[in-house]
């Protein structure tokens, strides 16, 4: 009678440990189906070249914030020598965060005010397909978009534009009204442009193409100022501009300027704050 009343007890624990098992393992597949969310960061790195790669603190700040992305796109790269080094050290201090990362950077803009654009992508998770520098907008955009077109989970097939406009003293309105042509190409397709408009997205020149596209945010303000005293946010001028295609989750702000005490220090960064967006797959 004792050996049965065991036997019982002993299938009852088991019973027990198996359900506890399966539920974790269940809560474990949820967490895992969540992260399955594509992670896009985008980022003006002031000036991302010589000095900023010289400074360990700065590029281990910068590639703390980008770590927990899938893909990064980078505004403002100098077109000397020193940009393309100052990604490649990027890419190396991604890799030493516990996943493998690859980058691309375009060749320099046509236009006045050359850079250089970068994007930077977890090689678990994304594939570059291809790239290009958006040669039908060259005579119309000193900054032309850098395309980059992306494989994601093996699966899904996203197209990201970068951009970097004018400044707001040379009407960067003129080259937001060119912009809105990119919906003939991308409309129907995943398409997601995203960099530094020197422009809130209030302004009308954008209505051409929120005919085709969701923005970002409305009335977050992404830029710094130059100089310390009361709030240290200035401009709305760093956003995304959405196909209908994409489902978006999130999207934000990393304010990562309140991490410093001075305004200076915060502004050896950049003088821009990283926009974020997550997208539903």
């Amino acid at each position: 009678m004792k050996k049965i009343v065991v036997i019982i007890i002993l299938v009852f624990i088991f019973i027990g440990i198996y359900s506890f098992s399966k539920g974790t393992n269940l809560a474990s597949k949820e967490a895992d189906l969540g992260s399955k969310e594509l992670r896009i960061l985008s980022w003006n790195i002031q000036n991302f070249g010589k000095s900023k790669m010289a400074n360990d603190s700065v590029m281990v700040f910068i590639s703390g914030i980008m770590s927990s992305y899938d893909i990064v796109a980078v505004q403002e790269v100098s077109v000397s020598e020193f940009g393309s080094q100052a990604v490649a050290k990027l890419d190396d201090l991604l890799d030493r965060s516990g996943a493998s990362w690859d980058y691309v950077i375009s060749n320099p803009t046509s236009g006045s005010g050359s850079e250089r654009y970068a994007y930077l992508f977890r090689k678990d998770r994304v594939k570059l397909v291809s790239h290009s520098l958006e040669v039908t907008l060259a005579s119309v955009v000193d900054r032309e978009p850098y395309i980059g077109k992306f494989l994601v989970d093996g699966v899904d097939e996203y197209i990201l534009g970068n951009v970097h406009l004018v400044p707001k003293d040379k009407n960067p309105s003129l080259e937001v009204k060119e912009l809105g042509s990119l919906g003939g190409k991308y409309k129907d397709k995943k398409f997601i442009l995203m960099g530094d408009f020197n422009l809130s997205e209030s302004d009308r020149s954008f209505d051409g193409m929120k005919v085709w596209c969701n923005v970002g945010f409305r009335g977050e303000r992404t830029s710094l100022k130059m100089k310390e005293g009361g709030e240290w946010l200035n401009e709305e001028y760093d956003n995304f501009f959405i196909s209908k295609k994409v489902k978006v989750g999130s999207s934000g702000v990393v304010h990562f300027y309140k991490k410093f005490v001075r305004l200076n220090d915060a502004r050896k960064v950049s003088d821009h704050c990283p926009i974020f967006i997550f997208i539903k797959r």
